[in-house]
């Protein structure tokens, strides 16, 4: 292990203790205020704005105020309606409810600091190696097939001294390149490179 173990590891423990703190029932409510928020934003928001534009001329400041109070209104009533449901629920199941909250809170808190630190290592790796990949190149391109422009070394290293690092690669790395587009080509190719170099 080396430094940046405990740096992924102290970014871990805070999303596990923001997890807690915040709970897994204010963090759907939330979730859920967002993600409808912009769906009613969709809908209703050239309706709100034939409204603004009678004292705002700019279409663009229209759509943005628009869409800022839809999403902005739909928050407030669902962490209004998470404040009603809170207390009801902690009466209802005699307390029980907010030890699973803190629970649920805790294993989402840990699941989104391992996603953080997966992003930042997939990045780390993409800026060790500087190289132009050929045109239509497809996964698990073959290394001489690569133009090398330049090898950042230190990165490499301080990666492979990493265990949470070398072992979330190799997991990323049996990550379908096409998954939802999660991992760009030239994000995987980095990959691939460092865990030849690093056998």
């Amino acid at each position: 292990m080396n430094s940046i173990d405990y740096v992924l590891l102290v970014i871990i423990f805070l999303s596990a203790y923001s997890g807690m703190k915040i709970g897994i029932l204010r963090t759907t409510f939330s979730i859920g205020g967002i993600f409808l928020g912009w769906l009613f934003a969709g809908q209703f928001s050239p309706h709100l704005g034939e409204i603004i534009s009678q004292s705002i001329r700019n279409d663009t400041i229209i759509t943005v105020i628009s869409y800022s109070l839809i999403i902005l209104a739909t928050m407030m009533v669902f962490n209004y309606s998470y404040k009603i449901v809170k207390p009801v629920l902690s009466i209802a199941t005699l307390g029980f409810s907010n030890i699973i909250d803190k629970i649920g809170g805790i294993i989402l808190g840990l699941l989104i600091g391992t996603l953080i630190c997966s992003i930042i290592i997939v990045g780390i790796t993409r800026f060790t190696y500087d190289f132009e990949l050929p045109k239509n190149s497809v996964s698990n391109i073959v290394n001489k097939e690569i133009q090398f422009l330049k090898v950042n070394k230190d990165i490499e290293n301080n990666i492979a001294n990493s265990f949470l690092s070398t072992n979330t690669l190799k997991i990323v790395q049996k990550i379908p390149a096409s998954t939802f587009g999660l991992i760009p080509n030239d994000f995987k190719t980095s990959i691939q490179l460092f865990l030849s170099n690093n056998k």
